[in-house]
């Protein structure tokens, strides 16, 4: 299965979803459906959040288990933040 972002390749807008199927009966369901704001996030982004999780938000362990520095770590949750909407309270 592909892994798609949410916008479109060829102009930038936003990508609808408009059917679902299922692989095992071939059952289809056509409409429009609303997206999900953690399926619009990259691999990367979603091994890092998967990490802080299961660290319970400890950025020290996340830094172990993905090899990464404290500012790698502390940018990629800015960015994550930041991709989700969740920054506009955070003040520096």
């Amino acid at each position: 299965m592909v892994r798609v972002g949410w916008k479109c390749p060829f102009c930038g807008g936003e990508l609808v979803i408009k059917a679902l199927e299922c692989p095992s009966c071939n059952a289809r369901i056509e409409g429009s459906f609303e997206t999900c704001r953690f399926c619009a996030i990259d691999e990367e982004d979603m091994d890092f959040l998967l990490s802080f999780l299961k660290s319970r938000g400890n950025i020290k362990r996340v830094e172990k288990s993905l090899n990464i520095s404290y500012p790698t770590a502390r940018s990629r949750l800015d960015r994550l933040l930041r991709d989700l909407g969740l920054d506009e309270d955070i003040k520096e």
